[in-house]
């Protein structure tokens, strides 16, 4: 049965294989699909095959529109392949290369790339793993723009967690204390043979922050009593395009603690995502990045379209033409009752809005269609019926960390009513949070 599936482009080649976008002959009309092959020698190696099947059971349970999609595995005449959601897009460091942009990108699109990659990070170090629903606690380590893609249509996936660290149930591979991620964005503490954290993320993060901004690298001292004041001369001279006065001192500060020589000091994911959103939206700056990647993106991709074929094309086309076995990896399923019922008895506490990080986790495990109505009840409390004499009035907090926990779930036209009304909150973290869950369509961060 060979011919059922069509080379269309490769997209990166290296010493471990190649990365190619192919269509699936046997499903007329169905998504382009990539494929990560890797050479055939590999299969034999425990090591390597490890790793590559760690990355794909991460990815095949990470639900985040911000995190490439991992579909399954799959074996072409003896190489292993992992198939992946095809991103019709460019890492963002391509973007520097252009006319117009190597100075920098415009500050809106520079930080929502970065607010909506910090939110996927946090989402990958929360997210659950089997029926237990113990984070997998998943640490990218090697991110940076060219694993920072923009589709033409303006989405934003982190892909490449070929290097990632994690602890889920089934894992195979043991971290290997030497895996740094790649030079010039690698945290100073894994020089020293720290574990990996989400503050390396974060710091690496920080540095793409600034580089997408500024358009070439910050370089730091590796010296402790050099660092801080290296990076703190870099962020002064720093002018970010489109981003007022008033405005811009605040964002150095929350990138000055993004790249601290203190891990300790570096903000969480989550925060820093939360961060960008408010200086986004307190500087009043316009964020669309579809228009932006239509105007930037597409001709990228049309000059990858017409370069010549790499020289490895005949073989890859006649590789992946072979009639492949498929073998769909072991992932175990999800008991959605109990979450849920944890979700409602953890929200019955008082107190209940100092345990983020617990419900975050468990609504990760949550399916897409589970309805929200546990979140929304607490925006209904901001003002309570007067006849409703048992009822205790929602805290501030609890506003806060309702409409936060919002941002990852999708709402319909009759949930977003329910947040219309604090808008105008007096609380303005409230009004903000209500506003950005209004503004964006389906409520989806």
């Amino acid at each position: 049965m060979a011919g059922q599936f069509e080379l269309v482009q490769i997209l990166a080649s290296g010493a471990f294989g190649t990365v190619c976008v192919v269509r699936d002959l046997r499903a007329p009309g169905a998504p382009l699909v990539a494929l990560k092959v890797l050479r055939s020698e590999y299969s034999s190696n425990h090591d390597i095959m490890q790793r590559v099947r760690d990355e794909a059971r991460m990815l095949t349970r990470l639900r985040h529109p911000n995190i490439v999609r991992v579909h399954t595995m799959m074996e072409f005449a003896g190489n292993p392949a992992v198939v992946m959601e095809w991103v019709e897009g460019s890492g963002t460091d391509r973007l520097l290369q252009r006319e117009g942009l190597r100075d920098g990108l415009p500050f809106a699109v520079a930080a929502e790339i970065t607010r909506r990659a910090a939110s996927a990070l946090d989402a990958a170090y929360y997210s659950p793993s089997g029926p237990g629903g113990r984070p997998m606690h998943i640490v990218h380590r090697d991110i940076k723009p060219s694993n920072m893609l923009l589709s033409v249509a303006g989405e934003v996936k982190v892909v490449d967690f070929g290097q990632a660290k994690g602890e889920f149930i089934d894992r195979e591979a043991v971290s290997a204390v030497h895996v740094l991620g790649t030079r010039g964005y690698t945290a100073p503490e894994r020089m020293d043979g720290a574990p990996a954290a989400p503050s390396v993320d974060v710091y690496a993060l920080g540095l793409s922050l600034y580089e997408l901004l500024a358009g070439r690298k910050l370089v730091a001292s590796l010296r402790q009593d050099r660092h801080d004041a290296a990076v703190e001369r870099a962020l002064e001279a720093l002018v970010p395009h489109g981003l007022g006065a008033e405005w811009a001192p605040r964002l150095r500060v929350l990138m000055a603690r993004m790249c601290s020589y203190d891990a300790d000091k570096r903000p969480l994911p989550g925060h820093v995502a939360r961060d960008l959103g408010w200086i986004i939206e307190g500087s009043g700056a316009q964020v669309d990045l579809a228009p932006f990647a239509a105007e930037h993106v597409a001709p990228l991709l049309q000059e990858r379209l017409a370069a010549p074929k790499p020289a490895e094309w005949k073989a890859l086309e006649a590789l992946v033409e072979q009639s492949p076995s498929v073998r769909q990896l072991d992932v175990p399923s999800v008991d959605v009752a109990e979450p849920e019922a944890r979700i409602r008895e953890l929200m019955s506490r008082a107190g209940w809005s100092e345990s983020t990080s617990e419900l975050r986790t468990l609504l990760a495990r949550m399916p897409p269609s589970w309805s929200p109505e546990p979140l929304l009840a607490v925006l209904d409390r901001a003002t309570p019926r007067w006849w409703k004499v048992w009822e205790r009035p929602a805290t501030n907090d609890e506003l806060r960390v309702a409409l936060d926990l919002l941002r990852s779930r999708a709402l319909g036209p009759t949930d977003v009513e329910r947040v219309r009304g604090l808008a105008t909150h007096t609380d303005a973290g409230v009004a903000r949070l209500a506003r950005q869950l209004m503004a964006r369509g389906d409520a989806r961060v």
